[in-house]
């Protein structure tokens, strides 16, 4: 089972390892300015500090920030779930810990041992409000995402019931659809035209079955099919992923399937290397079609 929250989790585990790696390769120490008897106080005045750096510090604080700043990407996408209070007070974790990563300001301690303590004090955090996420539903049914390639592959929905245990919900995404409609056009293989209609022949006839699209049609007793009309959301999701690309596209399509069934695995269903990758990177599970049903 690899669930959005899941991932997010584990992700999570890398940072308390990568900061604990952080924290130990520098020493700390611990001044008050305002301990000078001067009568001139500073407001805010920071009292813990950075000490001396030891061998691979800057290497550990450039691979922390990375992975920090990967996770927040991933958290974000996240926040529109929790009441404002709450995501105020994940803003301002993010700062502080943010700040201390960078060293710009005061340490988060004057020594090691606190250092870390108060560091694994944010972080926890997230994992409470991942573990709140957690507990709003318990869905363990799988959903498979198949792209066009697949479906030119294989277009007999029914045999996924074959090769998966549970109950599976298959959603076909707009942009999907789209590709369909232009191939059975412009493809320049007769023979990969006519596949094509009749997959989507195929699918008009499911759709003529009841409410394909709100309560989605059930093609046997373990699968639910949905076809999603709505565009992908690009301005929530990943900053790097381009909405004139069409692998691009499914990517977004599926973390916004991800982000409204957080307790669900959902699976892209490829075998078009390039979105294999893309998925990898984008951290969605993909399943080649040609070993499912090889």
């Amino acid at each position: 089972m690899s669930t959005y929250l899941d991932r997010l989790n584990i992700k999570l585990v890398e940072l308390k390892s990568l900061k604990d790696k952080f924290i130990s390769s520098t020493d700390f120490f611990y001044h008050n300015p305002n301990h000078n008897n001067s009568g001139f106080y500073i407001i805010g005045a920071e009292v813990n500090h950075w000490g001396t750096k030891h061998n691979g510090h800057e290497a550990s604080q450039m691979e922390l920030k990375l992975k920090f700043n990967e996770f927040i990407e991933y958290f974000s996408l996240v926040e529109h779930l929790l009441a404002e209070k709450k995501v105020n007070e994940i803003k301002k974790t993010t700062i502080r810990i943010r700040s201390w990563i960078e060293k710009k300001g005061g340490a988060p301690g004057s020594d090691i041992k606190t250092s870390i303590k108060r560091f694994d004090d944010e972080l926890v955090k997230y994992e409470s409000v991942i573990n709140l996420l957690n507990t709003i539903e318990r869905n363990s049914d799988i959903i498979l995402v198949p792209d066009t390639n697949a479906l030119i592959c294989h277009p007999e929905l029914n045999d996924y019931a074959l090769k998966f245990p549970c109950k599976i919900n298959i959603l076909i995404p707009s942009t999907v659809i789209s590709e369909l409609d232009r191939l059975k056009i412009f493809h320049n293989n007769k023979e990969v035209r006519e596949k094509v209609k009749s997959i989507i022949t195929r699918l008009k006839g499911y759709k003529r079955q009841g409410d394909i699209i709100n309560d989605g049609v059930i093609l046997s007793k373990s699968i639910l099919l949905k076809l999603l009309p709505i565009e992908p959301k690009f301005n929530d999701s990943l900053p790097w992923l381009d909405p004139t690309n069409m692998d691009d596209r499914i990517i977004v399509t599926i973390l916004d399937i991800e982000l409204h069934n957080l307790t669900s695995e959902v699976i892209l269903i490829t075998g078009d290397l390039n979105l294999q990758n893309k998925a990898t990177l984008a951290g969605i599970k993909y399943m080649d079609v040609d070993e499912i049903f090889e």
